[in-house]
């Protein structure tokens, strides 16, 4: 809400409403999705499970770019934390991508 609020204070002109929820919104994925990663590297967890939400991973419904096929094939396989995973010709985790919606579960070995 803070970054959403700074950036519909700015008055930059054309910034909607809208666009300045998409923009905190995918930053704040982003950010969440390293603070992720990072704190699993520390704890020497090595990989995750990719979990699809269910919900298509498209910012606009009405013009999909067709990430939502390849994040739905991912569900369940695992991945390197370090390195990610390899979809649509580019590595990348879950919630990064603009309108992605995915998570990721640990993975401890051993257990």
């Amino acid at each position: 809400h803070v970054l959403y609020s700074a950036l519909m204070q700015m008055n930059i002109n054309g910034m909607t409403k809208r666009r300045a929820g998409d923009i905190a919104r995918l930053l704040n994925n982003k950010a969440s999705a390293f603070m992720q990663r990072v704190r699993q590297e520390s704890l020497g967890i090595t990989q995750a499970k990719w979990l699809y939400s269910g919900a298509p991973c498209e910012i606009n419904l009405k013009a999909p770019t067709g990430q939502d096929a390849a994040h739905r094939a991912a569900n369940g396989k695992l991945f390197d934390v370090r390195k990610s995973m390899f979809l649509d010709g580019k590595w990348t985790w879950p919630g990064v991508e603009p309108g992605c919606r995915c998570v990721s579960k640990p993975v401890v070995l051993g257990l």
